[in-house]
């Protein structure tokens, strides 16, 4: 697998729980390499946008989301694989929200998977507030 991640020319702030995003990352290259069993491109694309969002998106040659899984695909339990439970999109779903931000899949036109994550330039975790 050939795997291209192009420069990023201006440094793209955020803030964010670093050990979180580092697992959603993760998992969505874990996912393309399982996609390309005999090889392919793996790509990573980040950039800023012009309403202070930041997009990665994570794109492979393998052979797509399969059609009666693709929207459902972000479900407990729903997967395309004969290994694992369908957890990992659920639970990186779920960890890109709580940074208000969005995670979503789309077949691409010529073929492999495209995920695209959003995430706000200005989140701000939400502190826990004690009760006295």
């Amino acid at each position: 697998v050939s795997v291209v991640v192009p420069p990023v020319e201006n440094p793209l702030p955020y803030f964010g729980d670093q050990e979180q995003m580092k697992q959603v990352i993760i998992n969505l290259a874990f996912n393309a390499l399982d996609a390309m069993p005999s090889g392919g491109t793996l790509e990573f694309e980040l950039r800023s946008t012009d309403n202070q969002m930041l997009e990665l998106r994570v794109r492979d040659t393998g052979p797509g989301i399969a059609p009666e899984i693709l929207d459902r695909l972000f479900e407990p339990f729903v997967s395309s694989k004969e290994t694992g439970l369908g957890l990992g999109l659920p639970v990186s779903r779920r960890i890109v929200e709580a940074h208000q931000g969005t995670l979503t899949a789309a077949n691409l036109p010529a073929g492999g998977a495209e995920f695209l994550l959003s995430l706000p330039h200005t989140y701000k975790p939400s502190l826990p507030t004690s009760s006295r």
